[in-house]
């Protein structure tokens, strides 16, 4: 047998193998995050650094996942997948480093967190709409980046007005949106 033909073995994981899991990951997070442990989001709960930690370990999650995303090539190589891209990857940074101020100054993470709440909408719809055009996604899938984007304006903004725990359920839902971007993120990648 010679070295050429020994096969060879691939060793470590891709970034489209690891980036839907990511997604998946930091989705699930985010409606665990949401639902059960929404009264811990308060600043004044005694697991308030935990959360926040968590939070951003959720976020950093949904980067790995829409870098993968845009690096599958499902949404083109064009100016509009390009910044839908950076304008989310931007939005989830923001998120992170909110979280870390949050414990400093919540005024402060006010601030960034309203920033990175309009990245969120603006660059997972710019991307959501790349996908579609470029038509390598099939069925229901092509439509969850989109629904990403669209979910903040017409429903995560909208729920800051209700009363209790309504935003962070309706942070939690928007993790459902994620974890179908990564699943749809997976089917297609193994498509």
């Amino acid at each position: 047998m010679t070295a050429a033909t020994i096969p060879r073995h691939q060793t470590g994981i891709s970034l489209a193998t690891l980036a839907p899991w990511c997604m998946c990951a930091g989705a699930a997070m985010q409606i665990i995050l949401g639902f059960p442990l929404a009264p811990y989001q308060n600043p004044d709960a005694a697991a308030f650094e935990l959360i926040s930690a968590l939070n951003a370990v959720s976020h950093g999650l949904l980067s790995v996942g829409v870098l993968g995303l845009a690096r599958s090539g499902a949404a083109g190589g064009g100016r509009l997948a390009t910044a839908g891209a950076g304008v989310t990857q931007l939005g989830l940074a923001v998120l992170v480093v909110a979280e870390g101020v949050s414990l400093i100054d919540m005024d402060v993470a006010v601030v960034l967190f309203s920033v990175s709440t309009l990245a969120l909408a603006a660059g997972p719809i710019a991307l959501g709409v790349a996908v579609l055009r470029t038509g390598r996604w099939t069925d229901w899938h092509r439509f969850t980046p989109l629904a990403c984007g669209l979910y903040v304006p017409l429903i995560l903004m909208p729920a800051f007005a209700l009363p209790g725990y309504g935003p962070n359920f309706a942070i939690g839902l928007w993790g459902v949106c994620w974890l179908l971007t990564g699943l749809s993120q997976r089917a297609e990648a193994t498509r």
